[in-house]
């Protein structure tokens, strides 16, 4: 197996160990209402992320998969349109612990601008407004992370921060 180093939804991905189901829908949609109330990065174990790599895995199994993946990923789609726009916040939450919100913001805004409709217009506005009233004189951002727990185990000083953050909200 892949050792994605932690990196469990990757690796369950590129290994097609789990086709998207109803299973993996249940339990995702479980976490989410449970964290929902606890932390503004409820859905960081991400619906978006899920989404993007379980269609890129499916690209290389054939067209059922796909079919599948597509499924799926309408599903988690309307659990991230559902769930995340409440959470499109730039703050951290009640302990201060931001973790890995641009990560999150990035994939989500992936989904979302995948999706199109009205729920994109809505999402890109208010990601909009967000990143025009927290961007820098400067120019560049920075993630909410406390102590570099969005970049954990990269040793990344303030300027690799300024570099990270401002490349995810750039693109």
């Amino acid at each position: 197996m892949i050792d994605y180093k932690g990196c469990g939804d990757q690796a369950v991905a590129y290994e097609f160990g789990i086709s998207p189901n109803e299973e993996l829908l249940r339990i995702q949609s479980e976490y989410r209402k449970k964290k929902l109330k606890e932390s503004l990065l409820g859905p960081i174990i991400s619906t978006t992320v899920h989404i993007i790599f379980i269609i890129i895995a499916s690209l290389f199994k054939g067209k059922a998969r796909v079919a599948a993946a597509s499924a799926a990923a309408q599903k988690l789609g309307d659990l991230t349109a559902q769930y995340d726009l409440k959470l499109l916040e730039w703050t951290s939450d009640k302990k201060g612990d931001a973790r890995f919100v641009m990560y999150w913001m990035y994939y989500a805004t992936q989904v979302m601008f995948q999706r199109g409709g009205r729920e994109w217009k809505v999402w890109n506005k208010k990601f909009q407004s967000l990143l025009m009233k927290n961007q820098h004189p400067d120019g560049y951002w920075l993630t909410l992370a406390i102590q570099g727990v969005e970049t954990h185990g990269c040793d990344m000083s303030d300027v690799d921060n300024k570099i990270y953050s401002t490349t995810l909200s750039a693109l």
